[in-house]
């Protein structure tokens, strides 16, 4: 089996403030996920990034996640380094673009080392969720993540409204918190590029039309301009529709709006390309923001900065970046979106045009941004005294309470603590999640979803080391997330082999057939491995090109160099 080659060991620095060139450290998942990588997240990153590198002192870094494909390559040419392991990176400060959207383990290995904790706070919108949907699980593991901010030294609103929610949602934050409005991409430029040959054949040339910035996603809203297709037509205007909206989206829009699409067809873009998106801001006389509901409007300030007219839905975020009341609609009235581009349309395209948004301070907020970063950090949490060792308790159906009773019973010392998270509710889970961010953990895991769960979980977002009893995450990792997540695993570390759904369904019928560990999710956050088998060891050497395993009898005793092998 084809492996990664393994990779060579750095020795962590020592957080030194007082050291130049100051190091920060950001978190780059929100460019390796697609879900965020050319949405308002990801591009906000790129304009803090940006920022970061305009001060002559520091050097940036990145940690990057191995449970995502790697970093854009033209977002790691700007770091010094990218790290991959969670416990392996220096700093001094660290900056977390998207605290929100993935799970707290770097910002626990930032916070064990002392480092000054910043982190972007985008919005609050799950919050706003009512009925079955805010006692979900998803929504336990939210408010744990919205806890997790209290460890942060500063929270960097992305609006005004943001930063005030952050006051409302957080009164006990202790930190500071300022707003960091994103620059827009496309600020100053004036000059339309030549639409590409699948525009031209959507988009004719004497096409005049609004532009909804939209995308497939109940909040974005598109619905409202649907409604007024019909009206705008007579106006002598067509709606056009970005956001790249399925086929399946398009289909139940023509079934719930039968009139508009009879009598003024909508066009729906794909996905744009940078370069086809300002060609399609510049040739729109009107831009159309509906959202119900944002943080911060990318659309509204890249329309701003092109110097074009554009109408938003009248939410908070909306409000603090258009000034002129009649630009601004109720999101359901259909009658006022009307109004607001009729309003948009008698406006000039001229130096005039800024005085109905407001103008953004920029430039206080990155001197604001360069203070907190050069702001010391405090001394890192204390970590508690002795080990805690996470897994399944005596007296379950698992071998790996047997193991656990036999550590313990070996501990005469009495340097281990025990605790089973998996009889916790969520609450109770979540709670003792959080208050052991800064502790010493030993996870003891097999392949059970039932008793091994919440410690995978605890696992994924508050590193540790990792005991593992089985050689493969197959059958763990199938029951949990389902097919589609290990044939992401496998497609990222082999390009020797490509595999589908239906070959995890053929090794889940014939597991002797079975052609991999899927232990990926375990080395990605495991600060140490402890396995029984000398095979699993090389295993994890070969395969994984990692060199975190350690091997240890599985027996009744354990000598004393056996039990520091753990740590």
């Amino acid at each position: 089996m084809a492996g990664k080659p393994k990779a060579k060991k750095k020795e962590p620095l020592a957080p030194a403030p007082d050291r130049l060139p100051l190091r920060v450290v950001v978190d780059l998942r929100p460019f390796q996920d697609a879900r965020y990588a050319t949405k308002g997240i990801g591009l906000h990153g790129r304009s803090i990034i940006a920022q970061i590198l305009e001060m002559a002192d520091v050097a940036l870094f990145g940690v990057s996640d191995p449970l995502f494909d790697a970093p854009p390559e033209d977002i790691a040419a700007l770091m010094t380094e990218v790290f991959t392991d969670p416990a392996d990176f220096p700093g001094d400060v660290f900056i977390n673009l998207s605290p929100m959207t993935h799970d707290t383990a770097t910002m626990v290995t930032a916070l064990r080392a002392g480092m000054r904790l910043l982190a972007v706070v985008h919005d609050f919108i799950p919050l706003r969720l009512t009925g079955a949907d805010h006692l979900s699980e998803g929504m336990r593991y939210y408010r744990y993540q919205l806890r997790s901010l209290l460890r942060y030294h500063a929270l960097m609103a992305n609006s005004e409204a943001t930063r005030r929610e952050i006051e409302e949602v957080l009164p006990e934050f202790a930190g500071d918190s300022f707003t960091l409005q994103c620059r827009s991409r496309f600020a100053g430029v004036r000059e339309s590029p030549e639409l590409s040959a699948r525009l031209r054949e959507l988009l004719p040339a004497d096409l005049n039309y609004v532009f909804v910035a939209a995308a497939d996603d109940p909040r974005k809203n598109p619905e409202v301009a649907l409604r007024a297709a019909a009206a705008l037509k007579e106006r002598g205007l067509a709606v056009v529709i970005g956001g790249g909206f399925s086929e399946g989206t398009i289909s139940r829009f023509t079934r719930e709006f039968p009139r508009p699409f009879l009598l003024a067809p909508p066009v729906f873009l794909p996905r744009l390309t940078e370069e086809e998106l300002l060609a399609v801001y510049l040739s729109a006389p009107v831009i159309v923001v509906p959202s119900r509901d944002e943080g911060f409007s990318m659309p509204v300030a890249e329309g701003i900065s092109l110097g074009k007219r554009v109408v938003a839905s009248r939410i908070p975020a909306h409000i603090g970046q258009v000034s002129d009341p009649a630009l601004l609609f109720d999101p359901l009235s259909e009658d006022e979106l009307l109004r607001a581009i009729d309003h948009a349309r008698g406006l000039a395209e001229d130096a005039t045009l800024a005085a109905h948004y407001h103008a953004l301070p920029y430039q206080a907020e990155h001197e604001r941004l360069v203070a907190e970063i050069r702001e010391p950090a405090p001394a890192p949490p204390r970590a508690g005294a002795g080990l805690i060792v996470v897994g399944p308790a005596e007296g379950k159906p698992t071998g790996v309470a047997v193991y656990n009773a036999m550590m313990l019973a070996a501990d005469v010392n009495g340097a281990l603590n025990y605790i089973d998270v998996e009889d916790m509710q969520a609450e109770e889970f979540y709670d003792w999640l959080y208050s052991h961010q800064a502790a010493r953990l030993v996870y003891v895991i097999g392949n059970n979803d039932i008793h091994h769960a919440r410690a995978y979980e605890a696992l994924q977002n508050v590193p540790g080391s990792c005991v593992l009893h089985d050689s493969r995450m197959f059958e763990f990792l199938l029951n949990r997330f389902g097919p589609y997540y290990l044939v992401e695993l496998w497609c990222r570390r082999r390009t020797d082999r490509r595999i589908d759904v239906q070959t995890i369904e053929h090794w889940q019928a014939n597991r002797r057939e079975l052609q991999d560990s899927f232990l990926d999710p375990i080395l990605a956050r495991a600060r140490r491995l402890v396995v029984h088998s000398l095979v699993q060891m090389d295993h994890v050497q070969a395969v994984y090109g990692s060199d975190k395993a350690r091997y240890i009898p599985f027996g009744s005793q354990m000598t004393e160099d056996e039990r520091d092998a753990v740590l």
